[in-house]
């Protein structure tokens, strides 16, 4: 997670909320920017940070994606 300089993000609230149970899975970016979204199911989520929209701000897990996947997110 990097701000609009690339500069990494610490402490930031990441939300992916499950678009059709309206459920979500938190994580907290350590020092260096890097958070873990664990036991995501199959299905489309929105990406929140601290509340408002990251880019990208959707992501979708799918049958036959990799077990551990990068995601690159920053804040507009």
């Amino acid at each position: 997670m990097t701000d609009s300089k690339g500069n990494p993000i610490a402490g930031a609230k990441v939300e992916a909320i499950d678009n059709s149970s309206k459920s979500s899975v938190i994580s907290i970016t350590n020092n260096a920017g890097v958070f873990y979204l664990e036991q995501l199911r199959q299905g489309s989520y929105q990406l929140k940070v601290n509340g408002k929209s990251a880019e990208p701000n959707t992501i979708t897990i799918k049958a036959d994606a990799n077990t551990l996947q990068e995601l690159n997110l920053k804040l507009p």
